[in-house]
């Protein structure tokens, strides 16, 4: 059965956690950033990524002229399939969640508080607590310690049961039940944007991707949708081992039970108990960071993706006021990210004005204390020679009397 590992509690029995078996985001390379934690759609998911090896590039030459031209081959689909997800392992092999996001991963419960945790950070006291340990001679003591974890957290990476193909295919079997269902397509890119958050935290693998999508699309339909709420009754007709039957239901403006094929879904081809699910659904939400408000544009990416995939027209499906109120909210989010990047650009203009300036009174400064160390220098130099000027005075003097004394002197023979 599906499991998550988002959230341990203390005051339940029960806990359920995403396994974590796991952005500088400028550059979007594999290695995750310690000081951002935006999330850029299009990273986990590329939609470029649809070509594998077979495929061959011929430049023009001499003769045939500046042509560049693209032969793709024919493969099987399973060769295509295993190629892609060998190029996604490559991508993201070295990938850890960003330092900022792994006081969510490590956070506990903690007498009864919800507490951000930095596992780094716990995992370094706990080993200086261990190594400040010793026994009654004072020596350090090592036979009873438990090994170390800090080579698991710093190791900890993608979970290698986690590829490309079942991100997609898990996508498409969600779009095509929240089409069924009679869900908003935003809806379903919104669960998309949720989802990928939690694949690039490394909190998603092969056992649990069901529930994690199936939680975030919860979630998202209490965000997206118009005047959606979940309700679930305590548990009545509780048999002999204990178990009860909960009743849950969707109510919302729209008529009849247009989200009863949803849930059906979730519980007939995903395998899903609801009651696993509204269970993980906190911890989902709590794993995000309790951060689910979304930018226009990372909305955009998957809305854009899906109506193609669908074939439809945004601004058929929209209408056109509606298409204009979309398309007005990107230009203001452009403009925003714009100024921003101003902002951003100025203030490095001015620390690097304030960094030249004071690299200009350091010099000043060296060179005021070069002159001065000349001149002390100079100065002590002139006491020398006077010394020295004087003294070769002074021997001078005496060796005058000495040879007028011996000339006055006369002979012993006289």
């Amino acid at each position: 059965s599906d499991s998550v590992l988002l959230f341990d509690s203390d005051a339940s029995n029960e806990s359920y956690n995403i396994h974590a078996s796991k952005n500088d985001e400028d550059s979007l390379s594999s290695s995750s950033s310690e000081d951002s934690t935006s999330y850029y759609p299009g990273f986990l998911d590329d939609p470029q990524m649809v070509q594998g090896r077979h495929r061959h590039v011929m430049v023009g030459d001499k003769v045939t002229g500046c042509v560049v031209s693209s032969t793709i081959h024919f493969v099987k689909p399973s060769d295509l399939k295993a190629d892609l997800n060998k190029q996604f392992r490559e991508k993201f092999d070295q990938w850890e969640p960003p330092k900022a996001q792994r006081k969510y991963i490590g956070a506990r419960v903690i007498e009864g508080c919800y507490t951000l945790v930095d596992p780094t950070d716990s995992i370094a006291k706990q080993e200086e607590n261990d190594h400040l340990t010793s026994d009654d001679e004072g020596v350090v003591s090592r036979r009873n310690r438990k090994p170390s974890i800090s080579t698991e957290i710093e190791n900890i990476r993608m979970p290698i049961s986690l590829t490309l193909s079942k991100i997609r295919n898990i996508k498409k079997q969600a779009l095509l039940a929240c089409i069924n269902a009679n869900l908003e397509v935003s809806t379903v890119a919104l669960a998309c944007v949720y989802f990928e958050r939690l694949c690039l935290d490394c909190r998603v693998d092969k056992s649990n991707r069901r529930l994690t999508f199936a939680a975030c699309l919860l979630i998202a339909i209490k965000i997206n949708e118009a005047n959606v709420a979940l309700e679930h009754e305590q548990p009545s007709k509780i048999t002999k081992k204990g178990v009860g039957v909960l009743k849950s239901w969707i109510r919302s403006k729209k008529d009849g039970d247009v989200f009863a094929s949803l849930l059906e879904f979730f519980t007939h081809e995903w395998s899903l108990s609801l009651k696993t699910l509204f269970a993980a659904e906190f911890g989902v939400f709590a794993a995000l960071g309790f951060k689910l408000q979304a930018t226009p544009s990372q909305v955009a990416f998957h809305f854009k993706k899906i109506m193609k995939a669908l074939e439809w027209n945004p601004m058929n499906y929209l209408g056109e006021e509606m298409y204009d109120m979309w398309q007005e909210c990107l230009s203001e989010e452009a403009i925003r990210e714009n100024q921003k990047d101003r902002r951003h650009k100025e203030r490095q203009r001015r620390k690097e004005e304030k960094f030249l300036k004071l690299q200009r009174e350091l010099q000043i400064m060296e060179a005021k204390n070069n002159s001065h160390r000349r001149k002390m220098s100079a100065s002590i130099y002139d006491s020398i020679d006077d010394s020295e000027s004087r003294v070769i005075n002074t021997s001078t003097f005496e060796v005058g009397i000495e040879e007028a004394n011996i000339s006055n002197t006369p002979p012993k023979g006289q």
